[in-house]
């Protein structure tokens, strides 16, 4: 079974990252804070699935030595194993958003009124960068920023009341 980092590495080949830079580039440029730290662990990971038959990589005469990668069947099995994965394809992971909530619940009113605007400025440029990021993302990127934003939107809808149920909303 591979791993978040290999599973998105085999994504990013399917749609057309054919060579080792071109994948640590997509991650380098990446909105998601996870991914654009990994770009160190991107060459050794696919060095691991060449090894493991999940990938081809031709060489191609270049001075630079670069190599053409492709999926093999195998790869393109792991990959789809990966896709299918509901319960992984679900998990919270790490949200920082989500770690910090319950303190954020527990600020006093002085505190927080100025963090909730620091938060609520955070969110705007987030939105920001993930729209800029979509008009040269490929296609198949489009659909995770999509995702991406309309968790920002609940993210500000949590904003306005730290999560606790406002007038309109209680039960």
């Amino acid at each position: 079974m591979a791993t978040e980092l290999e599973g998105t590495i085999l994504s990013e080949i399917y749609h057309g990252a054919d060579t080792a830079f071109r994948v640590r580039r997509a991650f380098e440029l990446s909105p998601y804070s996870e991914w654009s730290g990994s770009s160190g662990a991107v060459y050794p990971a696919i060095n691991r699935m060449v090894s493991a038959g999940y990938i081809v990589a031709r060489e191609t005469g270049e001075p630079r030595r670069t190599k053409k990668l492709s999926l093999t069947p195998l790869g393109q099995a792991a990959m789809m194993t990966w896709a299918s994965d509901a319960v992984r394809a679900v998990a919270i992971g790490i949200d920082p958003f989500i770690l910090r909530a319950s303190l954020w619940q527990a600020m006093d009113e002085e505190k927080w009124r100025p963090l909730r605007a620091a938060l609520e400025a955070a969110l705007q440029q987030s939105n920001q960068t993930l729209e800029a990021y979509a008009q040269q993302a490929n296609p198949a990127e489009r659909p995770g920023v999509e995702l991406a934003q309309k968790h920002n939107a609940l993210r500000a809808k949590w904003l306005v009341n730290r999560g606790r149920p406002g007038p309109s909303e209680e039960g």
